[in-house]
């Protein structure tokens, strides 16, 4: 089926203007995430429905590199995992996103844009996208 690989957060980037606001992720506060052995899902386009992979079946393996959160997701050999693979292949899908709870977080101005630094969160997701908010992100098919 094929294996997806990619970078979910690049630490010190920013978002695209989330409303009012862009975002940025400390590594702290991926590294945080990390040391608490979270169950976290790999999800289409964030929909719970549509689940690609699971850390703890081991299907989805995450890791905190320099430059942000490396993630390794084992597809399925399911309609919806084809589809992605396809899709991620053709380079139609090359970015990603997440899903998570903000527990600690910093606000300051740069001239008129209001920035969040997140410094600490429960990561709940990832999820390749068509549309990452967070345009530096990567994602591609590695096959066998």
């Amino acid at each position: 089926m094929g294996t997806l690989k990619g970078r979910a957060i690049v630490t010190d980037s920013r978002s695209m203007d989330l409303g009012g606001f862009e975002e940025v992720i400390s590594p702290a506060a991926i590294r945080s995430a990390l040391s608490r052995r979270p169950d976290v899902l790999a999800l289409w386009s964030h929909d719970s429905g549509e689940v690609l992979a699971r850390a703890s079946s081991g299907t989805l393996k995450l890791s905190q590199d320099g430059r942000g959160l490396l993630v390794e997701i084992d597809l399925p050999n399911t309609g919806r995992g084809r589809d992605t693979a396809e899709l991620v292949g053709r380079r139609d899908v090359k970015g990603m996103s997440f899903g998570f709870q903000v527990l600690e977080d910093t606000w300051h101005r740069e001239g008129n844009t209001l920035i969040r630094t997140v410094t600490d969160m429960v990561l709940v997701e990832i999820s390749p996208v068509a549309l990452p908010a967070y345009p530096a992100t990567t994602l591609a098919l590695v096959t066998a």
